[in-house]
């Protein structure tokens, strides 16, 4: 943030006081004279919301709103039909910004050209990882049928079976792994004939490549994202790691994406979301 040029001011890393003191930012606000208050965080309630309301006003980030809000403006990138619950905002006059052209993903670096290679699979199960997906993925990949393919795995930092996982692909010579958040995944997509990987940010950063993608939801949130995609044919999924079968990973590596799925694709997704959030904002405080 401060490489960006931006002022950092650190309120409190303890989710109590967030949740429950308001003295700090009501200073933050009047001192540095805030209009407007970005919130994408889980621990922040509606009691908060109205008591911050009352001195500038709120944009809520949020993946599904589960509770009351006094926002005065939602955004919601994953709400493909545009269509949110309207018992939960309390100021009827709230504007809404729904759908993946406001979802907020990395630029493409488009200077370097990275050849897609047929014979790379990438796995990227997040930084976490929870349900162990990734290591069910090695015992699948690690057949006979997928020996004459470099098989990637990406690991998050936060992953408890980074050694577990790496003990396991040392036995394997065709596998190789990368840990850590890299800044750009782009480039990893890219490369790959087909990307392995779950449902969440990731999912739309590898959306825009235009290779071949399974996506493997981890928990009932992703299926809920992935539910609002399936008829509109821009991926395959599978629900379950158990029901994932070699036959659906090899018929998905010899065919292409076919031209409808990439026409629908380009409907939906690209990199701009955060610039036409910027832009917007932007155009109120003229």
């Amino acid at each position: 943030i401060k490489k960006s040029g931006f002022e950092l001011k650190v309120i409190t890393s303890r989710k109590i006081e967030l949740s429950s003191k308001f003295k700090v930012m009501k200073n933050y606000i009047k001192n540095f004279r805030i209009n407007l208050i970005f919130i994408d965080n889980y621990s922040i309630n509606s009691v908060w919301e109205k008591e911050i309301s009352k001195y500038c006003k709120i944009v809520l980030i949020e993946d599904f709103l589960k509770r009351k809000t006094y926002c005065d403006y939602y955004i919601n990138y994953h709400l493909v039909n545009g269509k949110e619950n309207n018992k939960y905002f309390v100021k009827k006059n709230c504007i809404k910004l729904l759908g993946p052209k406001y979802s907020i993903i990395k630029k493409i670096k488009k200077k370097k050209k990275i050849s897609l290679n047929k014979r790379n699979i990438l796995i990227f199960m997040g930084g976490v990882d929870n349900t162990n997906v990734t290591s069910k993925l090695i015992s699948l990949l690690g057949s006979r049928d997928f020996e004459n393919f470099n098989i990637k795995i990406i690991i998050g930092k936060k992953n408890k079976r980074k050694k577990e996982i790496e003990n396991k692909v040392n036995k394997l010579k065709n596998f190789s792994t990368f840990i850590g958040v890299y800044k750009n995944l782009y480039n990893f997509f890219r490369e790959s004939k087909l990307c392995i990987i779950n449902a969440g940010v990731t999912m739309y950063e590898t959306l825009i490549i235009g290779n071949q993608i399974l996506i493997i939801p981890q928990s009932n949130f992703h299926k809920r994202i992935l539910k609002n995609y399936y008829k509109h044919n821009v991926f395959d999924h599978i629900d379950n790691i158990k029901n994932l079968k070699k036959e659906k990973i090899i018929k998905l590596l010899l065919n292409k994406v076919s031209k409808r799925t990439l026409q629908n694709r380009k409907a939906f997704f690209d990199d701009k979301g955060a610039s036409r959030i910027v832009e917007y904002f932007a155009e109120l405080i003229k």
